[in-house]
């Protein structure tokens, strides 16, 4: 097959016309039918190079964009695990539910938190850029879409010193505490829980809302 047959094999595989397109990504709820418009997009990318064809390339970067943006909406509605008590098990912890909604639909990490950001962008801001006569790139968006983290203000600064003596105190109280429970089983219970706890803390405060 040449590569203008290629890329006009493309062209009969996608709906009729980009606005088209765009209403069937907007209708997408499952996360693999978002996942299978991205990658329809990018093939159809790879042939417009190939053809040279600018206006299909453009629509492509279109469709590709929007159905990350719809991914990353979608992966937005699954709740985390954060708030809520890690439980431990042999092979690990357990997996949030948004991590295995992601996990079952066989995304990346990376295309995850790639849809995520472009799902930061605000739509108004998107839709203005997208429809430009020279759409960004999923790459650009994302780094658009990218949340600082906010910095903590009218924090009391702690002498590294103090901060040292701080924690051998805590250390003391935990294995003082150990020592005291009577059975192994117990103690086994006690530093479950305490890990857990200390997870569930660690995940709070880093923000953990982007899984």
């Amino acid at each position: 097959m040449s590569e203008l047959a290629v890329a006009h094999a493309a062209r009969i595989k996608l709906p009729e016309s980009y606005e088209a397109a765009k209403k069937a990504i907007a209708q997408c709820a499952e996360l693999d039918e978002c996942a299978h418009w991205i990658d329809k997009a990018a093939a159809m990318a790879a042939c417009a190079r190939i053809a040279e064809d600018d206006a299909m390339l453009k629509d492509a970067m279109r469709i590709q964009a929007r159905a990350v943006r719809q991914l990353g909406e979608l992966i937005k509605l699954v709740p985390t695990a954060q708030g809520q008590r890690s439980e431990l098990h042999v092979g690990g912890v357990r997996k949030s539910p948004r991590r295995q909604a992601i996990d079952g639909a066989g995304i990346s990490e990376r295309r995850a938190t790639t849809a995520q950001r472009v799902a930061n962008v605000p739509r108004e801001i998107f839709d203005e850029q997208i429809e430009a006569a020279n759409p960004p790139t999923v790459s650009a968006l994302a780094k658009q879409g990218t949340q600082p983290r906010p910095q903590p203000t009218n924090v009391e600064l702690v002498d590294d010193d103090a901060m040292v003596a701080l924690g051998k105190k805590l250390i003391t109280a935990v294995v003082g505490h150990l020592r005291g429970i009577p059975t192994t089983r117990e103690r086994v219970d006690f530093r479950r829980r305490l890990l857990a706890d200390i997870t569930d803390e660690m995940l709070r405060l880093g923000g953990n809302g982007s899984a």
